[in-house]
């Protein structure tokens, strides 16, 4: 209904951004259901408003019609093929292209080249699909814990019988699906079969891919750590079993090299163990969002210039920073990620957190930055709606 009485207002346009878990968008059909069922709604909030309910936050304004037709809603919607730029404002990006295992071929049109009818999902929304979706029936907080990989190690931590009964009683689903999309597609992973329409969009897809191929990088080295890992706690059981022969046949020089050995190993596989939240915890968005900027702000494409924010979403995790890069223009530029209804914690501030939180970004006329470096140094308005106070309230974010 707000949405409705929004778009309802004459000048206003509402903009939907597609990303990986709403692909959908890209349907004609769908963009025309959503605008039959925002007309359909703003009725409904009329006719309560008429009828004087005083529960209703959203005003009754003389220039509101009393009806609207989904044909006035859809020509007041956007659905940008990639991306929202707003000359001297804001640049605004979904960021499921930075992600290898969330990114599509073409992210403009998702269908599937030789079977338009169907789309191109990417390995991410697959396992979601196939396989994630289960699992938050067992733990619906697992969500909440990116990437996967973290929840994964609390599994094993905490609840090693519910990890096997997962990958017993799921992981086969998601395989064959995923064998199945593999065989249906021609699909190269590493190339965007995007065309780039000017030089900015042919410098993003280069951004984007370079993001992806560290990610993919990072994901190797986490394999690699997380086997290293499990090869040294072995190899001490194996040592302590040998240390246990060694005091049984007298050999105390030797047992205590062994015993010795044991505990060097399990600190060298905690370390390891340890090591991979910070590998895992690289705000990958931020470096794409700082290399966006510095791309913008060299001033190469007329139509794309420097902008004071830089907003993504897509890893849930609410955020905001400054960015900083060598030719940085007369103010101050932002990273601000928007998050999610679905919020990121770790396992220690999960008691401070919401299990959903509804954040959002607001960007106030008045108060936007202009090139008066010195009287716009605050943070942007990166906000949450407090049921309780039914009014917003900023994010509380935590390092």
């Amino acid at each position: 209904q707000a949405l409705g009485w929004f778009v309802a207002h004459p000048g206003n346009k509402l903009v939907l951004m597609k990303g990986n878990h709403d692909i959908e968008i890209v349907w004609p059909a769908v963009q025309r259901r959503m605008a039959q069922l925002l007309a359909a709604a703003y009725g409904d909030w009329h006719e309560q408003g008429v009828m004087g309910d005083v529960e209703t936050p959203l005003t009754m304004d003389e220039e509101l019609p009393e009806e609207i037709t989904a044909d006035q809603v859809e020509a007041a919607l956007q659905f940008p093929e990639m991306f929202l730029y707003e000359e001297g404002i804001f640049y605004v990006e979904h960021g499921c292209q930075y992600d290898p295992a969330n990114a599509f071929s073409n992210f403009a049109n998702p269908r599937l080249q030789d079977n338009p009818k169907y789309i191109e999902l990417p390995a991410g929304s697959l396992f979601v699909r196939y396989f994630f979706n289960d699992v938050e029936k067992v733990h619906p907080f697992a969500d909440n814990m990116k990437p996967i990989s973290k929840y994964v190690f609390w599994l094993i931590r905490k609840s090693p019988t519910s990890l096997y009964k997962f990958l017993r009683d799921l992981l086969p689903m998601y395989l064959k699906a995923t064998r199945k999309v593999h065989q249906k597609t021609r699909r190269h992973p590493d190339e965007n079969q995007q065309q780039s329409k000017n030089a900015f969009e042919a410098k993003l897809f280069q951004i984007q891919k370079a993001v992806r191929d560290g990610m993919k990088a990072g994901s190797k080295q986490t394999t690699r750590r997380m086997v290293g890992s499990v090869a040294l706690v072995l190899l001490s059981v194996v040592l302590a079993l040998v240390g246990v022969r060694l005091l049984a046949l007298g050999s105390y020089l030797w047992m205590s090299a062994a015993f010795v050995g044991t505990l060097a190993f399990l600190l060298w596989s905690s370390y390891l163990f340890q090591s991979l939240d910070n590998l895992l915890a690289e705000p990958f968005l931020y470096k794409a969002a700082s290399q966006v900027c510095a791309y913008l702000n060299q001033g190469k494409d007329e139509a794309f210039t420097a902008v004071p924010y830089l907003i993504f979403g897509h890893d849930h995790a609410a955020d905001v920073r400054p960015i900083h890069t060598d030719n940085q223009p007369g103010f101050v530029q932002w990273y601000v990620n928007t998050g999610a209804w679905v919020p990121v914690f770790s396992e220690e501030n999960r008691l401070l957190r919401d299990d959903e939180q509804l954040t959002f970004l607001r960007l106030v006329p008045r108060r936007l930055q202009n090139n008066d470096r010195a009287a716009h140094e605050g943070l942007p308005e990166l906000l949450q709606w407090s049921q309780a106070a039914n009014a917003p309230r900023p994010v509380r974010l935590f390092e």
